[in-house]
């Protein structure tokens, strides 16, 4: 016999499947967030407790109507956690395995989040926070002649990520299954549908930031001077 989930179990499912396409798909709600950025170590190792830090953040900026505050800092916020890898690899490591981590890593992320949108030295931001602790490190890889799994699969995610492609609209990284297409000239200019024409775009970036900032632009222009 067959049993049906109830209308209760139903819902969470429905919820867990628009949660997941709001992180990455090829949806036009999508932030197309890359893996590789925010739940891997720099030898890429899965981290259970970033991946949860990671819905945990999507579901701030939800509740908190703040993701086109995100896309207007995502390209430094992302550039620095890729740079700064060792930071999630000790956040974790102190936190415990697998999702226990997680909260401090949401308030690590959330942090870096809050100094680059005052305009603020990330690094400075830390040095003042409970993490601190994270600055002083040493270095991940050894020097040796012998070259190590680890630094073999940092190498490739080093070369992964340096040769993504990045949204035209915030400049962020887009991951390969999760972006949309756009017009470099507009439809409505006589853009062709020509590879040459087209530009790659988070989903969201297309369908809704794009979009707030042509109608903030022809609202300036439009206006009257004063």
């Amino acid at each position: 016999m067959l049993f049906l989930p109830n209308s209760g179990i139903k819902c969470r499912l429905k919820k867990a499947k628009k949660l997941a396409e709001v992180i990455s798909s090829g949806e036009q709600w999508s932030l197309g967030m890359h893996p590789l950025v925010y739940s891997y170590s720099r030898a890429c190792k899965f981290l259970p407790g970033a991946f949860f830090a990671q819905v945990k953040l999507v579901k701030y900026l939800e509740s908190q109507n703040k993701i086109a505050w995100f896309t207007q800092h995502r390209a430094r916020f992302e550039d620095f956690l890729v740079e700064k890898k060792e930071h999630l690899t000790k956040i974790t490591h102190d936190g415990g395995s697998k999702m226990k981590s997680s909260a401090s890593i949401f308030d690590y992320w959330k942090l870096i989040l809050d100094a680059l949108a005052a305009v603020k030295d990330p690094i400075s931001a830390i040095e003042n926070s409970p993490f601190n602790h994270v600055l002083v490190l040493p270095d991940h890889e050894q020097t040796t002649t012998k070259v190590k799994k680890g630094g073999s699969l940092a190498l490739k995610m080093r070369e992964t990520l340096q040769h993504c492609p990045t949204c035209s609209e915030c400049g962020a990284r887009i991951y390969r299954n999760a972006w949309t297409q756009d017009h470099t000239v507009p439809k409505s200019d006589g853009g062709s549908g020509h590879s040459k024409n087209l530009t790659a775009m988070h989903g969201v970036c297309n369908s809704g930031i794009k979009q707030q900032r042509l109608h903030k632009e022809k609202t300036l222009t439009d206006s009257p001077p004063a």
